[in-house]
């Protein structure tokens, strides 16, 4: 709901006076130095402090707009430029049906190169993927792909635990006697050459 300029006008007028006058009454030095004035000074000065402070309040009012109106104008012209950059980015590529099902065959790290080579060369996927290029580069990939995957399962392998000397001797001791009786002599021996040390 807008309010007529006339209106409103009135209504903030009325307003900064109400203020003015509520400030006037609460400031306690100033209502102190009108006790020793006669009426006529008193008003006066009243006058002259109403005039002071309506004019700071008109002042305050009018560097507020000052600053909304720059900050209207500031996020004006951002949403501006974030329309025009919108405006400039290049619609996502399009990908025919026919290509997608070219490309159902190709490891999914490969995909971009492939269309990558296709945009370049100004062909179409399948086209891309019969050259004897995007061929090699598939085929030399796929074989990275199978050595790391070959070189990760074998470090994965768990490593046969040995058991410390002191190990094999204290289950020994209690009657835990490992599954091969060397290791058993091995840590009997060990113990020996420690012992003379």
């Amino acid at each position: 709901m807008t309010q007529d300029n006339g209106t409103g006008a009135l209504n903030q007028t009325a307003d900064i006076n109400a203020l003015v006058d509520k400030k006037i009454s609460e400031d306690a030095d100033f209502q102190s130095s009108l006790t020793s004035l006669t009426q006529e000074e008193a008003d006066a000065k009243i006058a002259e402090k109403k005039a002071e402070l309506t004019k700071q309040e008109y002042s305050s009012l009018a560097e507020q707009a000052k600053k909304d109106k720059e900050l209207a104008e500031n996020y004006k012209i951002r949403a501006e430029k974030a329309e025009k950059a919108g405006k400039n980015t290049p619609p996502a590529e399009q990908i025919s049906i026919s290509d997608l099902h070219a490309l159902r065959n190709v490891h999914d790290d490969d995909i971009a190169e492939v269309q990558e080579y296709a945009k370049f060369k100004n062909i179409s996927i399948k086209d891309a993927l019969n050259s004897s290029v995007i061929k090699t580069l598939i085929a030399e990939k796929e074989e990275q792909r199978k050595t790391a995957a070959a070189t990760n399962t074998n470090s994965n392998r768990p490593r046969p635990q040995t058991a410390s000397v002191d190990e094999v001797l204290s289950e020994a001791s209690e009657g835990k006697l490992p599954d091969d009786p060397t290791k058993l002599a091995e840590a009997r021996e060990a113990k020996r050459k420690t012992k003379k040390k």
